[in-house]
């Protein structure tokens, strides 16, 4: 993004006319480009959702996952590059920067503590990735419905869809994590092991390319 942004600069500087053309492309290509990501999400999207559902220890994992992450803002503040994802063998943590890594074992102990304890809502985050597949889905489909009542690519159109998204999908992501892709039933589940890991993990929401590496923490039925 900051490279063509960079790009878009010095065509506006050293070729106005070709930036021009370059603009009138981008408006010629986006409706196109916007309707076919937007007919392939809503395709995927629950695909993507319900993989999770029906694997019961990646539900699992990515509950741990997440008190983890939830645990470490209450005790060092607001996250912003801490992220991670689950696989049925565990979960991976990275962009804690500065934390040290017998602090990450801790959140996660007492993250998996507190949850066994009835502490529940621990297994959500708002940052979720469930959250950002259902509020691109939100957005898709109100963008296809827009234009299939119009017939053209409006504004109008363009700030529903963003809108929708923005309104609806945090509490329906949370929801979606809440049935679908969570689970509380942690009861059995222990960590076992921790490791740094080097190479970056393939979620069931996507491919998580990872700058540096991330700690890997096992978890497996006690």
């Amino acid at each position: 993004m900051q490279l063509l942004l960079l790009l878009l600069l010095l065509l506006a500087l050293l070729a106005p006319g070709l930036l021009a053309g370059f603009a009138l492309l981008l408006l010629l290509i986006m409706p196109a480009y916007l309707m076919l990501s937007s007919l392939l999400t809503i395709v995927l999207a629950p695909q993507q959702i319900l993989a999770v559902a029906s694997d019961k220890r990646t539900r699992r994992a990515h509950s741990c996952e997440h008190a983890t992450v939830n645990v470490l803002e209450e005790w060092y503040g607001p996250q912003p590059h801490t992220a991670g994802v689950a696989t049925p063998e565990g979960f991976y943590i990275w962009g804690t920067h500065g934390i040290p890594p017998e602090m990450l074992l801790r959140a996660a102990q007492s993250g998996l503590a507190r949850m066994k304890s009835g502490e529940k809502h621990l297994a959500l985050h708002p940052r979720c990735g469930t959250s950002l597949v259902v509020a691109r889905f939100v957005f898709s489909l109100v963008f296809l419905f827009t234009l299939i009542v119009t017939g053209y690519l409006t504004l109008t159109g363009l700030l529903a869809a963003f809108l929708s998204a923005w309104i609806l999908g945090r509490p329906m992501g949370l929801l979606a994590q809440r049935f679908f892709t969570t689970s509380p039933h942690v009861a059995q589940l222990y960590i076992t092991e921790v490791h740094w890991a080097q190479q970056p993990p393939v979620g069931s929401l996507g491919l998580f390319f990872i700058p540096g590496g991330a700690f890997f923490f096992r978890t497996a039925l006690g």
